[in-house]
């Protein structure tokens, strides 16, 4: 069967351990196939010969849920690719969608991780997966839509006028005083 890993790991690393315990080791038996690939993607590798985004772009969910980032980039990019995508309450960019999304799409989620354990944040991700999972085609593509959508809120033609006030702000305070 494929080896979980196309590279030569350390037997100690954390993510091959954790695979081997929950025995994720692409028997042929397994309904679960992992492909645990720890570098950054390019045409060359020979392995997807897909560059980053082309594989985000392949994806049916850009699933991202961080204990900690400051910001989290990576599912705003997801949804810049029409990927729907899940980020988690502890992220920068979570508690801005929180606060500037109010109402429920299919096009980002929010997992709610603050004072949870991870089982019950598991459990919270995995209905959002199946939720997603049973999305009829035409659910899949406004649900694609509206992610592209989203990401456009925080495009940086959108952004640069914030900062332009902030600046603006910050300049009249100074000559006030």
């Amino acid at each position: 069967y494929p080896p979980v890993c196309p590279f030569n790991l350390n037997e100690k690393d954390t993510i091959y351990q954790t695979l081997k315990k929950l025995d994720l080791m692409n028997k042929p038996e397994s309904s679960v196939k992992v492909i645990f690939y720890p570098v950054y993607l390019s045409k060359n590798d020979q392995l997807l010969e897909l560059d980053y985004y082309e594989a985000v772009a392949g994806c049916d969910m850009g699933i991202y849920p961080s204990t900690y980032e400051p910001y989290g980039l990576t599912p705003l990019e997801a949804l810049a690719l029409g990927v729907p995508a899940v980020t988690t309450d502890l992220s920068g960019f979570g508690l801005l969608v929180n606060e500037q999304l109010s109402e429920e799409n299919n096009g980002i989620f929010v997992l709610n991780r603050k004072g949870r354990t991870n089982e019950e944040a598991a459990v919270d991700l995995a209905k959002i997966i199946i939720k997603h999972s049973k999305l009829s085609i035409e659910e899949v593509t406004n649900a694609r839509i509206t992610a592209r959508e989203i990401s456009e809120l925080y495009s940086w033609q959108n952004i640069i006028k914030k900062y332009r006030t902030s600046y603006d702000e910050a300049v009249n305070r100074i000559h006030k005083n």
